[in-house]
């Protein structure tokens, strides 16, 4: 879990590729298996959610049950059909072999603040996430549209870097600076000096990431083991690519309509 991404706050200001954004509005999504994810629309600091999304001038920052990612909006590549679209397909997409390594359904559990106005509470839609390597692509679809955006994978100490390149308050209200380790074939984010003594709570804690980790063996769809990380001491699970289950939908598409 991110705790800096859970400190983020509307009007939050992050310089990310050169340009200023304002976190604007946060979405919660979910999937019919009860998976959620939850996602801050940001926006150009010069504009407003509805023109950013029209604009296709957005991004979107999404935290789901694996990690962190950032997404921009993508042109759908000509006669590309993402309906047709099964788990296992291989698509070409600019040049680069694509897999489908998700397909499923979303809709929108809860929205705060502003998200254009398009994305309403009970929205539904349908996704795909490609992979090339550590290439991402989603593609989300209704009755009335579809699009493409493209991610990278992030981490709390890259949200903390934007905030104090944006003169932000996000860094300072998330708790101050972050070490990065590595966390199987992604980079994560520790905390040192803030593990707490007491007993009982560190039992009660134990119990529940053990549960949590039972839970996420069940989800996996490729061959996953557990292991002992050596910086934290707590189980993980490890997958290869057919056992990733990245949570990518729900971002607009020019609002709800389609680009």
């Amino acid at each position: 879990m991110s705790r800096v991404h859970d400190a983020v706050r509307a009007g939050d200001a992050l310089r990310i590729d050169g340009t200023v954004y304002e976190a604007a509005g946060r979405m919660v999504l979910r999937t019919p298996d009860g998976s959620h994810w939850s996602e801050w629309l940001l926006v150009p600091v010069d504009s407003t959610p509805a023109l950013a999304l029209k604009e296709q001038t957005h991004r979107w920052l999404c935290l789901d049950e694996e990690a962190l990612s950032l997404w921009r909006p993508e042109p759908l590549p000509p006669g590309l059909q993402p309906e047709a679209l099964s788990h296992g397909d291989e698509r070409v997409i600019d040049g680069q072999r694509y897999r489908v390594v998700e397909r499923d359904s979303a809709r929108v559990d809860s929205v705060q603040g502003d998200v254009g106005g398009e994305a309403n509470i009970g929205a539904a839609f349908e996704y795909a996430e490609l992979r090339s390597g550590q290439r991402k692509l989603s593609l989300e679809w209704d009755a009335r549209g579809a699009a493409m955006t493209r991610g990278r994978t992030i981490g709390d100490h890259d949200l903390v870097a934007w905030s104090r390149a944006a003169d932000g308050a996000l860094a300072q209200r998330s708790g101050g600076p972050l070490t990065k380790v590595r966390r199987g074939r992604a980079a994560h984010v520790a905390t040192a000096g803030s593990q707490r003594s007491d007993t009982g709570l560190t039992l009660f804690a134990g119990v529940g990431i053990a549960m949590l980790f039972a839970l996420s063996l069940t989800r996996c769809k490729g061959d996953c083991q557990a292991r002992i990380h050596p910086v934290t001491g707590q189980q993980e699970r490890v997958c290869d690519d057919d056992g990733i289950r990245s949570r990518s939908g729900g971002r607009s598409y020019g609002g709800w309509n389609g680009k």
